[in-house]
């Protein structure tokens, strides 16, 4: 009997173990930050595309495509190019094209929450990438590593210009921030 016991209260504490274990991965979060700045000398699209990869280069998954994109945009090769080839987006499942699916960013401040639990994101190393459209053939891609592990930590965003820079409306997105914090 006090062998059942014990192996019972072991079970019990076992449980409970796990289950706060469940519980902090439960709070992790990708938090995306960026204002998308108005141009006046043209009307750019701001068709988004947010997701992540493996230092590698393999794709993980779309966190955020906006609306647009999403429901056919994809298959205009201009449209945020890169994200396109990565995502295979013709083949996604409904849940996935409706747990990444939005609205096209308007210009201002825009902040995403990306909870790592509720988006299946494991710990580990990242690369993410934000492709945002302008106009024509012109895309722009920022991109950085970000650690989703037990410590709290920033990235750097760096922007590279797709076909290059556009002469009248460079960096449509300004003060991107990218944090993982539990």
């Amino acid at each position: 009997m006090q062998n059942r016991l014990f192996t019972l209260l072991i079970i019990v504490l076992f449980i409970a173990g796990c289950n706060n274990e469940v519980f902090k991965s439960k709070n992790r979060t990708l938090d995306i930050s960026y204002h998308v700045n108005k141009k006046d000398s043209i009307q750019p699209s701001y068709q988004v595309a947010i997701w992540l990869e493996k230092p590698d280069g393999a794709y993980v998954k779309t966190l955020f495509v906006s609306e647009y994109l999403s429901y056919g945009g994809f298959f205009i090769p201009n449209i945020c190019p890169d994200w396109t080839v990565k995502a295979c987006w013709d083949k996604v499942i409904k849940e996935e094209f409706d747990a990444a699916t939005g609205a096209t960013p308007l210009v201002g401040d825009r902040i995403f929450e990306f909870n790592c639990f509720e988006k299946q994101i494991p710990v580990g190393r990242y690369k993410y990438l934000i492709e945002v459209h302008i106009i024509e053939d012109f895309n722009e891609l920022y991109t950085g590593e970000i650690e989703i592990a037990d410590e709290e930590n920033e990235s750097e965003t760096r922007v590279i210009y797709l076909p290059e820079k556009h002469p009248k409306a460079s960096d449509i997105l300004s003060q991107v921030k990218v944090k993982y914090h539990k």
